[in-house]
């Protein structure tokens, strides 16, 4: 395997520590395979630390619906604010999150009457937190791991907006583009 290939290996491949043959069938040494990883791991934790935050993805401007609007005043909402998912709000509190998906599955395919049941029947009630000086990709495991397209993001604490998988589509846009 020409030098290039293994070293194309390595990079993608850091965990991998295993003998290689050339063109010629020939071994290649461990310890070559091995100092190549190293410095691809090097560089991924490099690049890691340099990587964009969500901050500059995400969403700042919240927009909320009261726990005790409907679902009709729901649907309407996504419409009007353009957007595919809203903190819910109990007078001054944030008590949930709803997105277009939940009120696809959980209000309209239930057959929920939409003139009065309240966005509180469909609400996810647990917050996705992340902090908006996290890596995008953090945010993006989070997402894969939970089943979830929206996080809700924080500083210090605070409440300052949401991220969403089109946030991570344009990011990675950015990223394979830039």
């Amino acid at each position: 395997m020409p030098k290039a290939s293994v070293e194309n290996f390595t990079v993608h491949h850091t965990t991998s520590i295993e003998k290689f043959r050339d063109m010629r069938g020939k071994a290649l040494p461990t310890l070559y395979i091995y100092r190549q990883g190293e410095q691809a791991m090097a560089e991924q934790d490099h690049a890691e630390k340099t990587l964009p935050t969500i901050s500059e993805y995400m969403a700042r401007n919240v927009k909320t619906i009261s726990v005790d609007a409907t679902l009709k005043e729901l649907s309407q909402s996504f419409i009007d604010q353009g957007v595919s998912a809203l903190l819910v709000t109990d007078g001054d509190d944030y008590v949930g999150i709803v997105s277009d998906k939940r009120l696809t599955r959980e209000g309209v395919a239930k057959g929920l009457n939409m003139q009065t049941t309240t966005v509180k029947a469909i609400m996810r009630s647990k917050m996705l937190l992340i902090e908006s000086d996290q890596p995008v990709r953090e945010a993006q495991a989070m997402m894969k791991a939970n089943g979830v397209r929206h996080l809700v993001v924080t500083e210090g604490g605070k409440i300052v907006g949401i991220v969403t998988i089109s946030d991570l589509i344009r990011y990675f846009t950015d990223f394979f583009e830039g």
